[in-house]
């Protein structure tokens, strides 16, 4: 996992064999790490009794966990400092973001690991380090705000969705992820009114979980279902842009499968797939 000063990057929880460590220029070391970063020792080893990965700095631990990288290093005024993240492994959260904190003449200090279980990405700028998780139709985001001083407060962030352009990202294929309808507010509005008030939260929260989309025959067919329980859950759209149509089929956990509007008002070429859908909740 890399970083870039002029980019927007994000953690992976999921690390190759090979860590890359962009903690100076040209170099890339693997795991174990011991290197000497602004006149500090750093290294990053695995240590007994559980065979996590502890973070020490000048002989100090600082950290531990399963999976700790640094990722890139930088300076705002007369403070250097080097982001890393942290990670208890696993697909359940993101690694969270901290920052090592280089003063003169004083210890080092590390900020964070941030309290966040999604995505966080950062962005250096001229006096400062912006983390951000974007907000989603399903869910709030968060900024945080790291200067020599340390992490401000947490700001919320609400998500806006785009007005009155759905149908036209439909048309041009510029939707490819089930979830990514919700940012849509026209394709929001009729999707709640197609499956109801009363099914709408459920609707969210499983095209929010792993899913696709695909364009056939000018038709958009996209399925999702919630993370985690894939195994019980699942949704299927179908959309036609060009007659702003919207079809749904879902199921959540033990409840009966809704299909709507009835099978028979959907599209024709919509309906083989529809049938193969049903037939993974049949068995």
């Amino acid at each position: 996992m890399s970083g870039r000063s002029d980019a927007w990057t994000r953690g992976d929880p999921m690390r190759a064999l090979i860590i890359l460590l962009c903690l100076l220029p040209e170099l890339a070391l693997a795991s174990p790490v011991k290197t000497d970063l602004f006149g500090h020792s750093i290294e990053i080893k695995t240590i007994p009794p559980d065979d996590e990965e502890a973070l020490f700095v000048d002989g100090k631990q600082m950290l531990e966990n399963q999976i700790i990288n640094l990722e890139e290093n930088g300076q705002i005024g007369s403070t250097s400092f080097a982001i890393g993240s942290s990670s208890g492994g696993g697909n359940i959260c993101d690694a969270s973001p901290f920052v090592l904190r280089f003063t003169a003449n004083a210890p080092v200090q590390i900020d964070g690991p941030l309290d966040s279980c999604n995505p966080v990405a950062h962005k250096i700028e001229k006096d400062h380090v912006t983390f951000e998780s974007p907000a989603l139709p399903t869910a709030k985001g968060a900024r945080w705000i790291w200067t020599a001083n340390g992490f401000g407060p947490e700001q919320p962030l609400t998500f806006k969705p785009s007005p009155n352009k759905g149908w036209d990202a439909l048309r041009r294929g510029a939707i490819h992820h089930p979830l990514d309808l919700l940012g849509h507010a026209d394709l929001a509005q009729q999707l709640r009114k197609e499956v109801s008030d009363a099914h709408y939260e459920a609707f969210k929260r499983l095209v929010s979980g792993p899913g696709h989309a695909r364009y056939d025959g000018g038709l958009f067919i996209g399925e999702a279902c919630q993370a985690h329980m894939c195994d019980d859950t699942a949704v299927l759209i179908v959309i036609d842009p060009a007659a702003k149509r919207i079809a749904v089929a879902m199921k959540d956990e033990d409840k009966p499968v809704l299909i709507v509007p009835g099978e028979g008002a959907w599209p024709a070429a919509a309906k083989p797939v529809l049938q193969s859908w049903r037939q993974s909740w049949s068995r």
